[in-house]
């Protein structure tokens, strides 16, 4: 019986746990919400090829960045890299968005 209950609160807890991470995870804006909301149109754009994963990052109005693939297109990240609010799907590291905005930049 003991056993039981451990499992339970150990599930329960674990429920918990998990919600606010998929609440934050629907919480961001669709790309053509967050363009539509930074001018419409990009101002520039670059892309590169990560492992056959083509990623595509486009500046916006606003310091705004997008960073898409070609495997996801849920946003699912932010970054603040070198003064801009740059977001990403999940498929998107850390170090391919700061490469990607270094282009976007040159």
């Amino acid at each position: 019986m003991k056993l039981k209950l451990i499992l339970l609160s150990f599930l329960i807890s674990l429920g918990f746990a998990v919600a606010p991470q998929a609440a934050l995870a629907n919480s961001f804006p669709t790309v053509a919400e967050l363009a539509q909301a930074n001018g419409g149109q990009s101002l520039k754009s670059t892309l590169a090829n990560y492992n056959g994963n083509v990623m595509v990052a486009k500046l916006y109005q606003n310091n705004t960045v997008i960073i898409t693939s070609r495997q996801q297109q849920d946003l699912a990240k932010v970054f603040d890299i070198r003064g801009l609010k740059v977001y990403a799907t999940s498929d998107v590291s850390l170090a391919q968005a700061t490469e990607l905005v270094g282009k976007l930049l040159n």
